[in-house]
């Protein structure tokens, strides 16, 4: 087993229909620096690019983005 060292950081997401979520705060650790890993379940819309955006804006480092599947649905 790897492990990685880092702590932990939470995209505070809120859905209000299948394709709609809003991504409202970063929860946790400070991560000035540091370098992001973002997993989601799936992408539809997008909407965890929008993840990536406020962790560069919260000073990530570096955004690694990874999804089990991706739907990309939507007109975006």
């Amino acid at each position: 087993m790897v492990r990685l060292g880092g702590t932990l950081a939470i995209i505070d997401k809120r859905r209000s229909s299948a394709e709609k979520t809003k991504q409202a705060h970063v929860i946790g650790s400070k991560i000035e620096g540091r370098v992001a890993l973002i997993f989601d379940d799936m992408i539809s819309t997008g909407a965890p690019f929008a993840g990536a955006l406020m962790m560069r804006n919260a000073g990530a480092r570096k955004v690694y983005l990874a999804a089990t599947h991706g739907l990309l649905v939507g007109g975006r």
